[in-house]
């Protein structure tokens, strides 16, 4: 599937396969109506990665695994959002926080309290 982004200002299409496509059922806090999301991950820009909108190329959120910046980083799901995810104990959620980037990167902020969780058997987020 090709989707449209605008990542880095200008639009773009980028290729995604689709194991790359999620379902957020309720969307992300302030963006509830966005549901359908690309996991744009390029080896170029590891260990950052992109989640994408599919519903409006200007929405994008940058991402980092959280334990690289902290390694005893610990977060709690509730029983709630395990059944959501459609959790079980053979699949093992990805972790990423958001980053927020300012226009001065060297004060670059990471949301380590509401991580974003996938299963990425399912293709589901939270």
């Amino acid at each position: 599937m090709d989707v449209q982004t605008t990542r880095f200002g200008v639009p773009e299409t980028v290729p995604v396969e689709d194991e790359a496509l999620l379902v957020f059922p309720h969307g992300l806090p302030g963006f509830e109506s966005h549901v359908h999301f690309a996991l744009l991950e390029e080896p170029a820009y590891l260990p950052f990665c992109w989640l994408q909108s599919l519903h409006d190329p200007d929405v994008a959120f940058i991402m980092l695994d959280p334990f690289l910046l902290r390694p005893d980083y610990d977060f709690e799901l509730s029983p709630a959002d395990v059944a959501l995810l459609q959790l079980d104990e053979h699949t093992v959620p990805r972790v990423f926080c958001i980053l927020v980037v300012p226009g001065d990167v060297r004060q670059m902020t990471a949301n380590l309290k509401a991580p974003v969780v996938l299963n990425p058997r399912r293709r589901l987020g939270k």
